[in-house]
């Protein structure tokens, strides 16, 4: 296990560096985990302490953030989703922090501030619900944002905000939002709802769409540009010259019992080894014979467990590492998985 931290609630998704450090928020604060297992807080209060105070790492303060990622530059960007009481359930617009490597804290977007500016125009009230976040290396961000509905469909967009904070829609409304959204290190962005992935080249146009795939959970992206898409029913991959395919994966360690089981996550290494992970408590090694192999888990079996009967809850945010091992959330605690050979 790296780290399980009293503090460290409502884990966030993974964010890593070139040297294998990961980076996530919980509760009101931003975490560092280095390879060696140390465990910072980089920015933000202990629990139970929240505000949108910018400034130093020491004194900044962060209202429940959520998403987040990191440029080349090593700056981290981080949503902030701040719930508010019921009926209304969550507060309305984009609030947008970064981070620099020296632990400077800044609001670029947010009740009355857009991109540095005085914002008497409440820009930020272009966006509802803020849920995943990405940039590319011009450094024009890209937001997937969620409209709830309690009396009709909820939809959810995909909004670009280029490097001088001008606000555009590049991807029309789809029921229940998008569920994938990053880019590569080309610059090239990848967005999927349930049923279809969308591809735009670094420069803006619109590459390819891949429609007809059902239940698009996560995504990947290899070096070589081949794109493997975790769905409900296994692994689809879509090669450099745009040919969809289903791997031949034998997926009988992952039984369909009737309460779900569909893969949750997905990695590649650099050696090409694919790994997969299921919402029922197991993380696999796709062997080269289309086999799995167990990383560690039980499906079906949810808990939180080390050694060579572990226990995993939910694990999500299944990311590999520089040393060849994989890191993934499991409840409260962020584990690295050491793989089997």
């Amino acid at each position: 296990m790296l780290a399980q931290n009293p503090d460290a609630r409502g884990l966030g998704d993974l964010v890593t560096d070139f040297d294998g450090n990961l980076y996530f928020s919980a509760e009101h604060g931003i975490f560092r985990l280095s390879n060696s297992g140390m465990l910072v807080l980089i920015a933000g209060m202990p629990a139970n302490y929240r505000g949108i105070v910018d400034g130093d790492a020491a004194h900044a303060s962060f209202d429940t953030p959520a998403d987040m990622t990191r440029d080349d530059a090593g700056n981290l960007y981080v949503l902030e989703s701040r719930p508010v009481p019921a009926p209304c359930c969550y507060q309305r617009g984009l609030v947008l922090r970064k981070i620099t490597p020296g632990g400077e804290v800044t609001t670029l977007a947010g009740p009355g501030t857009w991109w540095g500016k005085n914002d008497t125009a409440n820009t930020f009230l272009k966006f509802d619900k803020p849920t995943k976040i990405a940039v590319d290396k011009q450094g024009n961000f890209y937001i997937a944002d969620y409209s709830p509905s309690v009396i009709g469909p909820s939809f959810g967009s995909i909004k670009k905000i280029s490097a001088a904070g001008e606000v555009s829609s590049i991807a029309d409304p789809v029921s229940f939002g998008y569920r994938a959204l990053q880019t590569d290190s080309k610059g090239n962005l990848y967005f999927a709802d349930d049923s279809t992935l969308y591809v735009r080249s670094a420069q803006g146009t619109q590459i390819a769409v891949y429609g007809n795939i059902s239940g698009i959970n996560a995504i990947t992206v290899a070096e070589t540009g081949d794109i493997y898409l975790a769905v409900s029913n296994g692994v689809r991959k879509i090669d450099t010259h745009g040919n969809l395919s289903s791997l031949s994966i034998d997926l009988s360690a992952i039984p369909n019992d009737g309460q779900g089981g569909a893969l949750s996550g997905i990695a590649r290494d650099k050696t090409g080894t694919l790994f997969i992970s299921t919402n029922r408590g197991a993380v696999y090694k796709v062997r080269t014979d289309g086999k799995l192999a167990t990383v560690a888990g039980v499906f079906g079996q949810q808990g939180s467990r080390l050694g060579a009967s572990s226990r995993l809850k939910e694990p999500t945010g299944l990311l590999t590492l520089s040393d060849g091992t994989l890191a993934v959330i499991s409840g409260q605690a962020i584990l690295k998985l050491v793989v089997p050979k």
